[in-house]
């Protein structure tokens, strides 16, 4: 019975010793264990890069000796070290590297960055959302943005979105910001112009004004001067090419006022106050759409 028990124990002691041996690749032919070296140092060799950025990103976090530093807008500051600028937030986190020659500030939580002359734009995380390729741009408002390009076949100013793609091609000798649906652009115009004391054609060259939509159409005919006049009302005051002479058109280019007053005083909808020159010399009178004068009290006319 002492044999059987000493047998058995033996085999147990065997066949455990052959399991766990099993268990490791150690015992696994050449191939796979040079295979598996291989990937024990590939994993070191990552983990010791994460390691190593980790470290980076403690050591720059918490280096607060910026040469400068803005005010806060939006909730971050600009900082310069070395003459190149970055962002902190409002816990002095670094969230975008100072790397850049120049930057603006954060506006829709997007801001432009300059780098090699070159103007770009990018998020609260640091990425960039626009490549650096543009020659002058402006901060985001209402989701877009006015870059400029001074190229040979792309030269003016155009508009891109929050992704990057540029949704109004650079077409523009200037542009203002949108205001809804609507932003006033500057384009240039070449005419023919005779001089009658020498008797020469020789070419001419103006800017007008026109409004344009979000896809970078022109609603409105070109005028020599545009401006918003009243927001809530849609409504924009523009001039006549060649002429000091202003009035009102709306977001479709219709004419809301004619175009015959030297200075628009105030309008509410109905009736208009107004300046214009009667017999030689400037008055203020009301008229109404057709700028026919009225006769109103002063006190109907709201600015």
């Amino acid at each position: 019975m002492k044999k059987i028990l000493i047998i058995l124990f033996v085999a147990f002691f065997v066949f455990i010793v052959v399991m766990i041996t099993k268990s490791f690749p150690f015992n696994n032919d050449k191939a796979d264990r040079e295979n598996i070296k291989e990937q024990l140092r590939k994993r070191k060799l990552e983990e010791k890069k994460v390691a190593d950025r980790e470290a980076a990103d403690r050591e720059v976090v918490n280096d607060k000796t910026f040469d400068f530093q803005s005010e806060y807008y939006n909730r971050y500051a600009a900082v310069s070290k070395n003459n190149m600028w970055g962002f902190i937030d409002k816990s002095g986190g670094l969230v975008v590297p100072a790397i850049y020659d120049d930057v603006t500030y954060f506006n829709e939580g997007i801001a432009a960055v300059k780098l090699d002359e070159k103007w770009g734009y990018v998020n609260t995380l640091g990425e960039i959302i626009a490549e650096p390729v543009y020659d002058s741009v402006r901060n985001f408002r209402e989701g877009i943005a006015p870059v400029y390009n001074d190229g040979f076949w792309n030269k003016g100013w155009g508009f891109i979105d929050k992704t990057g793609e540029l949704i109004i091609r650079h077409t523009f000798e200037d542009v203002s910001y949108f205001k809804g649906n609507y932003a006033i652009a500057t384009v240039g115009k070449k005419e023919l112009s005779f001089d009658d004391h020498y008797r020469e054609t020789y070419l001419v060259y103006e800017s007008i004004m026109v409004l344009i939509n979000r896809k970078g159409v022109p609603v409105s005919k070109p005028y020599q001067e545009i401006s918003l006049y009243r927001e809530p009302m849609g409504l924009y005051q523009v001039m006549a090419k060649k002429s000091d002479e202003v009035g009102l058109i709306d977001t479709l280019g219709n004419i809301v006022l004619p175009i015959e007053f030297d200075n628009i005083i105030s309008y509410n909808g109905d009736y208009a106050k107004v300046e214009v020159y009667l017999n030689g010399e400037k008055e203020t009178v009301f008229v109404d759409n057709e700028a026919n004068i009225i006769d109103v009290k002063d006190d109907i006319i709201k600015r």
